[in-house]
């Protein structure tokens, strides 16, 4: 996580000081949480192929949309005029680009809380599209302690 976050930290900041407190609420928050219950999700991750740390995919699928708006911030603020720099179906209110960050990582938050909260819950969790009870760690479990955690994430980055 300390390597995209040195690669997306500069971006972030560069583009608008303020899209830094996003990144870095997800952050920690998040880091801070994987921390949580460490042993019981060890032993539900010795159960399946996959653990806790995140490969490059989901970094950059954490990443990506941010960075997009960055650098369309980037470009909006400090090119000479966006007309000439942006095509104009690209050419976004910065407001929109604001909100569109926010949500990008409130998003990331409610899905990173659901995962490292919801795997401690002590009921089974059921399968989002079958509501059928799956095994603990199973993708697409859904547990009421994860959905809670969700809501909670998605309210802590976005607000």
């Amino acid at each position: 996580r300390f390597c995209g976050a040195s690669r997306g930290g500069p971006l972030t900041a560069g583009a608008f000081v303020p899209f830094s407190g996003v990144l870095l609420g997800f952050f920690y928050s998040s880091s801070l949480l994987t921390r949580l219950g460490h042993r019981r999700k060890a032993s539900v991750e010795a159960n399946y192929a996959k653990d806790s740390r995140r490969n490059w995919k989901q970094v950059l699928c954490n990443s990506a949309p941010a960075a997009v708006v960055c650098v369309l911030w980037v470009l909006t603020t400090q090119a000479p005029t966006a007309a000439q720099v942006l095509p104009r179906w690209l050419q976004v209110p910065l407001p929109s680009l604001v909100l569109c960050h926010l949500a990008h990582y409130s998003c990331c938050a409610a899905d990173t809380w659901a995962s490292e909260v919801g795997v401690l819950s002590s009921g089974k969790p059921r399968h989002v599209l079958t509501l059928r009870q799956v095994p603990t760690g199973t993708n697409g479990g859904v547990s009421w302690l994860g959905l809670l955690a969700s809501l909670g994430g998605g309210a802590f980055v976005g607000a």
